[in-house]
């Protein structure tokens, strides 16, 4: 299931990059400025972000059943979190980089 999930994400994510090498214009005119309004909504916006991966908390469950749960659990939350970070900034990155009505209407 977890790799039928994640499928669709890497391949967007690499079609997306594969798509930027080939137009890096596209990637420009669509980041630059990176950050017209600021930084000011940064917290509320990482908020929301942790909120829509809850879920994290189940992996403690079954901690009775693996061995040393005091040192793999927190492992696998951290490890958890990490992967969910990148695969949440990485799709971000494409599927708003590609945001351009020239290409896409």
């Amino acid at each position: 299931m977890t790799i039928i999930k994640l499928a669709p994400l890497v391949l967007i994510v690499i079609i997306g990059f594969g798509f930027f090498a080939f137009h890096p214009d596209i990637l420009t005119s669509n980041y630059l400025p990176f950050a017209p309004l600021g930084f000011g909504n940064f917290g509320v916006a990482l908020v929301l972000i942790f909120w829509a991966y809850v879920g994290f908390e189940m992996g403690t469950l079954p901690a009775s059943e693996v061995k040393d749960p005091r040192k793999t659990i927190p492992k696998a939350i951290i490890t958890g979190m990490i992967i969910v970070t990148i695969f949440y900034l990485l799709t971000n990155f494409v599927v708003y980089g590609l945001q351009n009505g020239r290409y896409f209407k």
